[in-house]
């Protein structure tokens, strides 16, 4: 899906690319969706605008216009927004949650850059009480998407080849071994979360060393990763 850069929003509700050797950049995309944009993705490619639509932009080498925009509106607003991921299922998908704390999915395009009307997918064994979201993915990596609840557990769904998670492409499974976290990272093969005490927990897969000192090779469970103070 091309190379995503850091996305942040300014204090009107517009959207900037980080660029590692130049200033930040304001987005062409969502500049052209008339209202603020009140979240946005990691990867910068989707946002939330303040009416609670989900708007997604153009993705590098796309069949459709660089000034065209996807838009995805349900009958409660959504409030966050994960990365675009991709896999042989579902093709280029995109998650967002819902006000009251919904997590719905559309896929968006039917191969990784022929788009599509958005279409909404039927998921398994997600809560209904997520207050934040985290997907990692691309047309050559593997997707994962997890959701944090607000006791503080992980549900997570996707890509499982490396142990992300006990479910399926449509069914997501609740990480076991883990204690009420606050925080969510999602990088594809492994996922990591933060509870407030600081301790760090991470499963999946740490076969090319990313998650951190203390991962097995591949396990669903959550890990306790070992630091030397805690982590804020």
């Amino acid at each position: 899906l091309g190379a995503p850069k850091p996305a942040l929003i300014d204090e009107r509700g517009g959207a900037w690319h980080l660029n590692l050797h130049g200033p930040p950049t304001r987005d062409f995309f969502f500049s052209q969706v008339g209202v603020p944009i009140a979240a946005i993705a990691h990867d910068g490619y989707c946002a939330v605008d303040t009416r609670g639509r989900i708007v997604c932009g153009h993705c590098g080498a796309c069949d459709r216009p660089r000034d065209a925009l996807t838009t995805i509106t349900v009958d409660e607003p959504f409030v966050r927004v994960g990365s675009l991921t991709h896999d042989e299922v579902h093709d280029t998908t995109v998650c967002g949650l819902t006000i009251a704390g919904r997590t719905l999915c559309h896929a968006i395009a039917d191969a990784p850059f022929r788009w599509a009307e958005p279409r909404r997918l039927e998921l398994e064994g997600l809560p209904g009480d997520a207050v934040d979201i985290a997907a990692s993915g691309g047309r050559y990596a593997p997707n994962l998407t997890c959701v944090r609840t607000r006791g503080g557990d992980v549900h997570c769904f996707g890509d499982a080849r490396h142990a992300q998670h006990d479910g399926s492409a449509d069914r997501a499974s609740k990480i076991a071994g883990l204690p009420a976290v606050v925080e969510l990272g999602v990088g594809g093969s492994f996922a990591c979360a933060r509870e407030e005490a600081g301790g760090v927990w991470c499963w999946g897969s740490d076969r090319d060393g990313g998650a951190a000192n203390g991962l097995p090779l591949e396990r669903p469970e959550g890990v306790r990763v070992r630091f030397d103070a805690p982590v804020r």
